[in-house]
């Protein structure tokens, strides 16, 4: 498929429309969440998906830095974290790998001591008690430390490509928003990616009007994890009440709804060590049984859309992660849009 660049408000090309192609009707997209819900993710499955995975050379180059960057992120947030736990100690041979990574900046230059010293703390039985409590970290934002320490040798290496993999893993913040505009199946689609943080959720009713759907992203691994500056709010709930904000929205009052659960691979994961119950006293069902968490988190946000609009919203337990996955669920929102648009012109 031929396809032109567009711009992002950042300035980064993308891949665009088809060239040649009368334009019809074009379904707009707003893909919006809380930071780190994976929203971002989902965008760049769109790219790997509908463009066979044509990042740029500047793209792929940009994709190791940031997972070197993110590396040195992870180690720091754990390092400070364990400032906090009275039961951790490091080994004496790890305390100048403690220290570098506490005043190492998450931007400056990956050498040779950054992986000695990521090696030397991975290895740490007092560091390896603090992984084991990630879980229970507002601040921890790299929980793909294990795969980047695992691959530590090559995401170093200077001239190596990234393999889907670490385009997917690599996290880097969005800031303005990101679009990608393809055909599917014979429609054509725009889809814009918004910024999570608080700062950038003032301007979401601004950047479409009237979009046809807002994909909106929670993560379920954060029913536990308190928000930064309220220790009595999580960062779930802070997600349902974004997510009841948005469905209130007058420039969303005609636009389809698809709720995106995502992190599911953690989740599974998570509900093993951290019960769901200890943040949500009214849960009844199986304490170790992920799809009857899901279950009662997919509820809880539900129970904030409008009675008698069950129709305007559809909803999927998701790793934006799993590109097979993703296949399957861009296919029913593009039914499901497909169809609502039908209605609303009479064709249904």
């Amino acid at each position: 498929m031929g396809a032109k660049k567009s711009k992002d408000k950042g300035g980064e090309a993308k891949p665009g429309k088809v060239k040649g192609k009368k334009k019809g009707k074009v379904l707009s997209v707003l893909v919006a969440g809380a930071a780190q819900s994976g929203k971002s993710t989902f965008f760049k499955q769109l790219q790997l998906i509908h463009f066979d995975n044509t990042f740029t050379d500047e793209q792929r180059s940009e994709v190791m830095k940031t997972l070197r960057s993110n590396l040195i992120m992870g180690f720091k947030e754990l390092v400070e974290a364990a400032d906090g736990m009275k039961k951790v100690k490091f080994s004496s041979a790890s305390k100048e790998s403690v220290e570098f990574f506490r005043q190492k900046n998450p931007f400056d230059a990956f050498d040779d001591s950054t992986s000695d010293n990521a090696t030397q703390l991975w290895g740490d039985k007092g560091f390896k008690k603090v992984w084991a409590a990630r879980d229970t970290i507002p601040k921890f934002s790299i929980m793909h430390l294990e795969y980047l320490v695992e691959h530590i040798e090559r995401i170093s290496t200077d001239d190596e490509e990234p393999t889907t993999e670490d385009v997917l893993l690599a996290r880097k913040r969005t800031t303005g928003t990101n679009e990608i505009e393809f055909e599917f199946k014979g429609k054509d689609f725009r889809f814009v990616d918004v910024g999570g943080q608080r700062s950038e959720r003032r301007h979401w009713d601004q950047i479409i009007d009237k979009p046809d759907a807002v994909v909106f992203f929670a993560s379920l691994i954060d029913w536990n994890l308190p928000t930064v500056g309220n220790a009595e709010i999580t960062k779930l709930q802070e997600s349902a009440s974004i997510w009841e904000e948005v469905i209130q929205m007058e420039v969303f009052s005609a636009s389809f709804f698809i709720l995106m659960l995502n992190k599911v691979d953690l989740f599974k994961e998570k509900i093993l060590r951290i019960p769901l119950k200890d943040t949500f006293t009214n849960y009844e069902g199986d304490a170790e049984d992920p799809d009857a968490a899901a279950d009662f988190i997919r509820d809880y946000f539900l129970a904030r859309f409008p009675e008698g609009h069950a129709e305007s919203v559809q909803t999927h337990v998701t790793c934006a992660l799993d590109t097979a996955q993703i296949k399957v669920v861009f296919g029913a929102m593009q039914t499901a849009m497909l169809e609502r648009l039908m209605s609303n012109f009479g064709m249904l």
